[in-house]
């Protein structure tokens, strides 16, 4: 619901925590879902104070949002609560080994010499638990994960957030051609007789398709005239879908540039073909051609892997996932 970000005061607050558990806060709020086994906050390394699962849920929520992990006190928490509790066994079950749990891990040694250490990688658990064949896949066996996205939608639906409002309201946004895009009195004939003209003085038209900001992606105004706009919106939109799922180059193995790359389903280049005996200049092939949508994109994050522009009309979207299910 709220993009990549995370740990961001500045932007988030109770108000959006609340927000998040308010649709499954009346099924959580009974006896049956109390809280039994203490959650230790990450921020504080105490357990969260919540009389019921809501709470606690709202709680979790606020932190992922608004607070700072300090895992130092999240180990205090854990020694402390052992000591008291006096466990002669401690079995840490973390999804992925990392540092943070090695680090768990050497600090019960010394600080607990008489507990003894297991630690358990639940994600390899999972994935090495024979599944059946006939079963459906589920989510941990998937080759794909969709960790960011961003879109441009009719009737003002500029992001996922609102192009969602459009469609939990059930809107038809169709509206007249707008003005600046041509003139749909001297294009329009419900007879249809005439030659080049439309049945239909209606469509669904997004807000503002020219806006682009060129010297952002290392652009001429000159270019960027010449630069269909399903490029310019390809740019936008991964950028916005990148910054969404919290992407940081070569942060981690998964966003190492040498492993990137963009499959981009495309099934149209109207802007070519409109413009094709019209101010024809440098800029022409690279605006125009589709394959250099995806290719912008790539020499703009410095990607190194492929660069694909897949067209197969209408199912060139799923054509696409099926292209990155294929790659090993």
């Amino acid at each position: 619901m709220y993009g990549g970000l995370c740990h961001a005061p500045h932007i988030y607050n109770e108000a959006h925590a609340r927000e998040v558990v308010r649709v499954s806060a009346s099924k959580l709020s009974t006896p049956r879902f109390t809280p039994i086994i203490p959650v230790l906050s990450t921020s504080s390394g105490r357990p969260f104070p919540a009389p019921d699962a809501a709470s606690l849920l709202e709680n979790i929520i606020k932190e992922i949002l608004t607070g700072a992990i300090q895992w130092d006190k999240v180990v205090q928490g854990v020694l402390e609560a052992a000591s008291s509790l006096g466990v002669v066994q401690l079995q840490l079950q973390a999804f992925r080994i990392s540092l943070p749990i090695h680090d768990l891990a050497a600090a019960v040694k010394p600080s607990l010499p008489q507990v003894e250490t297991a630690t358990t990688d639940l994600v390899s658990w999972v994935t090495e638990t024979p599944v059946n064949s006939l079963s459906p896949r589920g989510s941990q066996q998937s080759k794909i994960a969709i960790v960011g996205m961003s879109c441009r939608m009719p009737s003002g639906a500029t992001d996922t957030d609102k192009f969602w409002e459009l469609l939990e309201k059930g809107l038809d946004v169709h509206r007249k051609i707008p003005a600046d895009r041509f003139d749909v009195d001297t294009h329009y004939d419900p007879a249809g007789k005439r030659v080049n003209a439309s049945h239909t003085p209606y469509g669904c038209f997004i807000d503002e398709p020219g806006l682009f900001d060129a010297p952002f992606f290392n652009m001429s105004p000159r270019e960027a005239q010449q630069t269909d706009p399903m490029q310019r919106l390809a740019l936008v939109t991964a950028y916005e879908a990148l910054e969404r799922a919290g992407y940081v180059a070569n942060r981690t193995a998964a966003t190492n540039l040498h492993r990137i790359g963009t499959f981009y389903g495309q099934a149209s280049d109207d802007y070519r073909e409109v413009n094709t005996a019209q101010e024809i200049s440098t800029y022409f092939i690279p605006g125009g051609c589709r394959a250099f949508g995806p290719g912008r994109i790539n020499y703009f994050f410095k990607f190194s892997g492929p660069s694909f522009s897949i067209d197969t009309a209408c199912s060139s979207s799923l054509a696409t996932i099926q292209v990155c299910l294929l790659r090993p």
